[in-house]
């Protein structure tokens, strides 16, 4: 055994005996938790606890040879988390809890009478060193000893580590570097739930380029799918397999990244062109010219810059005059622009930084200062351009759609359903041959078979279809009955089947399974997914080629009698989003039912039943209790929040709704400016209704809440409403929002926009379908995004 392979066996014993010291600690705080939570009073701090605890021994048993440990875990960790989602835990579920307990206990303890002595033989480490050593690879794990394993494992492979033990420690270093690959666990303290959200973040840090490992514990398909809807490039389940993961690192930081940040000058002197073009290829930017706004208008997008160095004085066209030009195209309305000039009057440089000038540095050019702040200016110009990716979702999937769109038409379809035979269909297709091609040729001939399937689906010309795991599709069906959808899915079937895939070079025979579900109304999406899962599971068990169909379930009712019903409504969130990372929380309040298994209903059919028996002002007044009671009891006293909430016309009218805002907002008003309660009016109500939303507004603006004034832009009041109502927000009506994003908005359109801000309003953007139409709504000046396609509902306010 030569000396470096030597000395990282040594450290993996060092590990695995400081994980082995651990267990007794371990053990007696899972004893008192446990306890307290059974005996004196159930919390869900003490819970969430405990199931950390249980989350990292399923995570690091099996690593250090301890099946039996990680089973157990795995077996507590879903327990507590499912009693923790469901609210109230009954006595039935603490004494079913108590045995694996119980179990788990028992197990570690086994651990530390059998596991052999630190000093042992090892265990050969599974490293082969890669091409191209020291590759940086960032290890988030919250379990020191697993995330100390992991990265002696990769350093033993030829990689270069650093590890964190959460996402806010890796944050600032992902901001500065650019990884060959993330390795992600998806379970971390004082989250209720998997993390993946982070898994945006480290993409809107680091670009869409990099690869993102997540660990789990889940083995189950939507685990596996909601992972893949983050964008995680690869699952991995806990106890991690040494070889798989080395394999999957191997297979996704091979991957070609040009990480070199570009620049284009503009300036019509040739000869500092020249020289600050090789100043910066030799601060290893990648740098070309242009001698002036004409010849560089193409070039911008052929080059694609992450950031501009243009001069101001240059004939036909000056530096200020481009760079507005350049502002109102949506695809370069967020690239950074660094003015050069020998013109030091300060109306110049005003001018410029109207123009939209990101930084300004006077001639003669101080090499260092300009090669600093093109740097800076790039790498930021990149993190908004990946933000911008991040909040509309819109990744490439060899021409499917986007899994958000995808998700957002599917329940959309649910929501317009009926009981009639004519239905939209789901539509799952996988590859018979995956499981064996991964077994023969690991991730990398996965990765090339997916690409083949994806390039066959889009000469197919499938419906929109989306991928949801490895080798994996999802296709909404269009409105038929059960025998008119059969034959389009058979026929896929066959295309997909024709002709045999390669993989390195080896012709592989692929049968396509299939699971058709017909939709009906008033299901939930996870509650269709897993029933398609289940098919779709049964289907790959038979022989290739094999199609199952069926009928969603009977959907649970969404009836109601004549009261609220308070026991099956749930409040989610959805985020108000911004690019600005100074600017403070927004989240909009939604009341929605669940089913039995706690699946989120879709909202349509349950309003218009709220509505026909007059319940929603009952519905208004509660969302409207409990977003006042998280700002002025459930969340930190210091804590900057914006909860907004709906009113209906019917509330508006209604005395005991207009009576519950006025007295919970004198007895409790906000506790400072940064915490605010805002109700939003559709602009049709306002105009009906005036004199009712001027009294709302004077409650709010006496308790430090405010308006928001939805829908605005479709009547012809919306700009004198927004003087005389002053609203602290505007939602941009639909259509006004495309309207807007097109490469050249009507001078009303842009008239109404300018006099939302003029009046102080902060403009909200919905509807959003890609990254050009966000780009074209920011350089309109609108910088507050909402919708499915920005971030979906969550259950859980990420507020404390």
């Amino acid at each position: 055994m030569d000396p470096r392979t030597a000395r990282l066996e040594a450290r993996i014993q060092q590990v695995k005996a400081g994980f082995l010291a651990s267990l007794p600690e371990t053990v007696s705080r899972i004893r008192d938790l446990w306890n307290s939570l059974r005996h004196a009073e159930w919390t869900d701090a003490q819970a969430r606890e405990l199931q950390i605890i249980a989350h990292r021994l399923a995570g690091s048993g099996g690593t250090f040879g301890f099946p039996e440990v990680t089973r157990l875990g795995a077996g507590l960790d879903a327990a507590l988390g499912a009693a923790m989602v469901g609210g109230t835990v009954l006595p039935e579920t603490i004494l079913a809890m108590d045995g694996q307990v119980e179990g788990l206990i028992r197990v570690v303890r086994d651990a530390l009478i059998t596991a052999p002595e630190a000093s042992g033989d090892p265990v050969p480490l599974l490293t082969q060193p890669v091409a191209r050593a020291l590759k940086l690879v960032v290890v988030i794990d919250d379990d020191e000893f697993l995330r100390e394993r992991l990265s002696i494992l990769l350093e033993g492979a030829g990689y270069r580590v650093v590890a964190f033990e959460g996402p806010a420690q890796a944050m600032p270093f992902l901001q500065e570097h650019q990884p060959a690959m993330v390795v992600l666990d998806l379970m971390f303290p004082g989250r209720r739930g998997p993390a993946f959200d982070v898994v945006a973040d480290i993409r809107g840090e680091t670009g869409q380029r990099t690869p993102v490992v997540v660990l789990s514990g889940q083995v189950d398909f939507r685990s596996r799918l909601d992972a893949t809807r983050a964008g995680a490039d690869a699952y991995l389940v806990k106890p991690v397999d040494d070889a798989q993961l080395l394999e999957t690192a191997a297979s996704l930081t091979s991957r070609k990244l040009d990480d070199s940040w570009r620049c284009l000058v503009i300036d019509d002197d040739e000869h500092l062109a020249r020289q600050v073009t090789e100043w910066l290829e030799h601060s290893d930017m990648v740098a070309d010219w242009a001698p002036s706004a004409r010849d560089s208008w193409l070039k911008v997008r052929e080059f694609r810059p992450d950031v501009l160095v243009l001069d101001i004085n240059m004939p036909e066209c000056n530096g200020i005059e481009y760079a507005q030009l350049l502002r109102q195209d949506a695809n370069t309305a967020h690239l950074p622009i660094v003015f050069m000039t020998a013109d030091a009057a300060d109306i110049t440089r005003r001018k410029a930084m109207a123009a939209g000038a990101d930084d300004y540095i006077l001639k003669p050019i101080d090499r260092s200062a300009l090669t600093r702040a093109v740097l800076a200016r790039a790498r930021l110009g990149r993190r908004v351009h990946d933000k911008v990716a991040r909040l509309t979702r819109q990744s490439s999937q060899g021409g499917g759609v986007s899994r958000h769109y995808f998700f957002n038409e599917l329940e959309r379809v649910m929501d317009h359903g009926d009981d009639s035979p004519v239905q939209p269909a789901l539509l799952l297709l996988a590859l018979n041959a995956s499981a064996a091609i991964a077994e023969r040729h690991g991730v990398v001939g996965l990765a090339a078979l997916q690409e083949q399937f994806q390039t066959r689906l889009a000469s197919a010309g499938a419906e929109p279809w989306t991928l949801l795991g490895e080798n994996i599709v999802g296709i909404l069906l269009p409105r038929d009955t059960m025998t008119g959808h059969q034959p389009k899915a058979r026929s896929l079937i066959s295309r997909l089947s024709a002709v045999p895939y390669r993989v390195s070079g080896e012709a592989v025979p692929s049968g396509v399974a299939a699971a058709l579900l017909q939709l009906r109304q008033g299901h939930a999406v996870a509650t269709v997914l897993s029933q398609a899962g289940q098919m779709l599971n049964l289907a790959l068990d038979g022989e290739p080629g094999v199609l199952i169909d069926g009928f969603v379930g009977e959907a649970e009712s969404v009836e109601v009698s004549g009261s609220l019903p308070q026991d099956r409504l749930r409040l989610v969130y959805q985020a108000v989003a911004t690019i600005d990372e100074e600017a403070q929380p927004v989240y909009t309040v939604l009341a929605r039912l669940v089913d039995s298994g706690e699946n989120l209903l879709p909202a349509g059919r349950f309003l218009e039943e709220l509505e026909k028996k007059g319940l929603l002002p009952e519905l208004d007044a509660w969302v409207f209790r409990s977003a006042h009671r998280t700002l002025t009891e459930r969340i930190a006293e210091n804590t900057a929040l914006t909860l907004m909430v709906h009113v209906s016309a019917q509330s508006l009218g209604n005395a005991i709704y207009m009576e519950t805002v006025a007295s919970l907002l004198a007895d409790q008003p906000m506790r400072h400016a940064e915490q605010k309660l805002v109700v939003a009016v559709p602009e049709s109500v306002a105009v009906t209704h005036r004199h009712m939303v001027e009294r709302l507004s004077q409650m709010l603006a006496a308790g430090g809440g405010g308006l928001m004034l939805t829908a605005y832009g479709s009547s012809a009041m919306a700009a004198r409403l927004v003087a005389e109502l002053k609203p602290l927000y505007v939602r941009l009506d639909d259509a006004l929002v495309q309207r807007l994003s097109a490469s050249t908005p009507k001078p009303a359109d842009r008239s109404l926009l300018a006099a939302a801000v003029a009046d102080g309003a902060m403009v909200v953007a919905g509807g959003i379908e890609s990254a050009a139409s966000l780009s074209g709504l920011w350089a309109q000046g609108v910088r507050w995004f909402q919708g499915y396609y920005i971030q979906e509902p969550a259950l859980e306010l990420p507020v404390r």
